[in-house]
């Protein structure tokens, strides 16, 4: 009964960039680089809060926040007219998150939580089977390092873990112009 609650809200628009380049070295061979920019932004919202007596209520914020940049790696071969084998590692620079850092408006003080995250790595492989000219299958492995490097920056608001993947999919043409595609990803952390 005495617990407060608090709940955010808060919205922006930002922009970033995305680069890539794909070499085709044969017509069954390609390797691919991607680079996606960081991201500002500067969110904008109010603070519910209840459960608190006489401070419970509405406070505006803002609070600035980058999304770290990416880059990464891709190959694909194609080994004879059914099967494909790809891959691709990814790095995203965490590093430069080091804490979320709520600015109230009314000069209440700033709700910080510490993160001094860490920059992380994904790694995949995956296979392809055309079985005919109308259904494909794909199946994939992965690797997702967490970008939380001990139990003691791990939050509620963003518990993390390093991540496996598993991963199905199918694609039927059911024209030359149409194209479904079905997916299922499960993910194991600790």
């Amino acid at each position: 009964l005495t617990d407060g609650h608090s709940k955010l809200s808060g919205d922006d628009w930002a922009y970033g960039l995305n680069l890539g380049l794909l070499y085709e070295l044969d017509e069954e061979t390609r390797f691919g680089v991607s680079y996606r920019s960081q991201i500002e932004h500067r969110l904008e919202g109010d603070m519910t809060l209840s459960g608190v007596g006489a401070l419970s209520g509405i406070y505006p914020y803002h609070s600035d926040l980058t999304l770290p940049e990416t880059l990464l790696l891709s190959a694909y071969r194609r080994l004879d007219d059914r099967w494909a084998v790809m891959g691709d590692l990814v790095w995203t620079r965490w590093s430069r998150y080091h804490e979320i850092r709520i600015e109230f408006d009314n000069g209440m003080p700033d709700d910080v939580t510490v993160e001094d995250w860490e920059d992380s790595w994904r790694i995949t492989l995956g296979t392809e089977y055309r079985r005919n000219a109308r259904w494909t299958f794909r199946a994939g492995i992965a690797f997702d390092q967490s970008p939380i490097s001990g139990a003691q920056l791990r939050t509620p608001r963003l518990p993390g873990s390093d991540r496996r993947w598993i991963s199905l999919g199918a694609s039927y043409h059911p024209t030359d112009t149409v194209a479904i595609d079905f997916a299922y990803a499960h993910l194991f952390f600790a």
